[in-house]
């Protein structure tokens, strides 16, 4: 359940960072694992909801996604929301 709602959150951060994420040809998946460092095939992954990225991977990801990197390690449930505010 972690990783699909996770990729659901990935997502939706994608699309509103304006990777064009749903044609099978729009290469939006493509631009986005350039950005982030992550395999293209590993992005597909993620965004399916099938895979958690590495903890290390997670700032690139946040970075490209324009999201902060405390919001993506609670989101990855690395770190809870408690810990990340205290």
């Amino acid at each position: 359940m972690r990783t699909a709602a996770f990729g659901t959150w990935i997502s939706a951060l994608a699309r509103a960072a304006g990777y064009d994420i749903d044609g099978p040809r729009s290469g939006g998946k493509k631009e986005l694992a350039e950005a982030s460092g992550i395999s293209q095939s590993s992005i597909g992954r993620i965004l399916a909801g099938k895979i958690m990225p590495s903890p290390y991977s997670l700032e690139d990801l946040a970075l490209a996604l324009n999201v902060s990197v405390l919001d993506m390690l609670v989101a990855a449930e690395v770190i809870s929301r408690e810990a990340a505010t205290s």
